[in-house]
């Protein structure tokens, strides 16, 4: 009885110390990392398309993600001997739950089935609010993903669920807001004789460009293209060109956010391994709007 004891619990060891070594052999450059965010825009970046591909092997992280929505930012830990963790943010309820993958060997099959068991919500941590804000304001909309070669966004619409390219999207009940009564009106002061006051500095246009930001049309992003301004995404984060094969992220975070350090931000937004490793030619580069000091084009 002792020795069938001891052979499962080497087994169940053995299993978990496998099963993450694979799982962070297929998910290189996620895991213990932090807080990622999941864009809005590219269903094919890495937090994204990691979600994505859970979301096709796990049954129960789907219908999770399916009813509640998809989170600003998720994080990722894996310690050996372990089994994977996965910590899904909300920052617009203040809510996070936490997911651990769970094995469970099948006959005739080499790697065990594994499947996401979502636990929450928690309260999201004080130390944590100020990295979410900073993330969410770079969104705009629910996140996107590729799950069984279709584009979803499990966004909310309405009372009734609608559909994306055949995925349901269920929403919250829309909120009235309630607004506080109209005080009485109170008598105006007469005014006091003030001095005049200086006049004000005038704006960097490319700052007011940058703050006042609107989603431009084709023929508007054409027009900025030609006075030499950097192409426009529709949230207003630019998306650079890389013109030559030596530039790196660092290189391009110094130009558009006035920092090399900004790279180490936009090589996550990417989904790239490193802000100093020189990029391909012709590649599409995001920097977010948060960040941007400059959006004349890098020459």
């Amino acid at each position: 009885m002792r020795t069938t004891i001891a052979l499962g619990i080497s087994l169940l060891v053995f299993l978990l110390t496998a099963c993450s070594s694979e799982f962070e052999a297929h998910n290189p450059g996620l895991a213990n990392r932090g807080m990622l965010p999941v864009s809005t825009t590219d269903a094919f970046l890495g937090a994204n398309l990691f979600l994505s591909k859970q979301m096709e092997r796990s049954t129960y992280l789907y219908n999770f993600l399916k009813s509640r929505g998809g989170p600003a930012a998720i994080e990722l830990n894996i310690d050996s001997g372990e089994a994977p963790r996965l910590v899904l943010y909300y920052p617009k309820s203040k809510e996070v739950y936490a997911a651990e993958r769970h094995f469970r060997p099948v006959a005739g099959q080499k790697q065990p089935s594994a499947d996401w068991v979502v636990r929450g919500p928690y309260a999201i941590e004080r130390k944590d609010f100020k990295e979410l804000e900073r993330m969410e304001a770079t969104l705009a909309g629910e996140p996107v993903f590729f799950v069984w070669g279709k584009p979803v966004r499990f966004t909310k619409t309405g009372d009734s669920p609608t559909y994306l390219a055949g995925i349901p999207r269920i929403s919250d009940r829309a909120v009235t807001p309630v607004l506080p009564p109209t005080p009485p009106p109170t008598p105006k002061p007469t005014p006091k004789s003030v001095k005049k006051a200086a006049p004000p500095l005038k704006e960097d246009p490319d700052t007011a460009l940058i703050r006042d930001f609107k989603p431009l049309n084709s023929d508007q992003q054409a027009l900025q293209i030609a006075k030499g301004y950097a192409e426009r995404a529709e949230n207003g984060d630019v998306i650079h060109t890389v013109k030559v094969e030596n530039e790196t992220l660092a290189t391009i975070a110094d130009w558009y956010t006035g920092a090399a350090k900004n790279g180490d931000e936009i090589t996550i937004l990417n989904g790239l391994a490193s802000k100093d490793v020189p990029l391909v030619q012709g590649a599409r580069i995001r920097i977010p709007l948060i960040l941007l000091k400059k959006i004349k084009s890098m020459p």
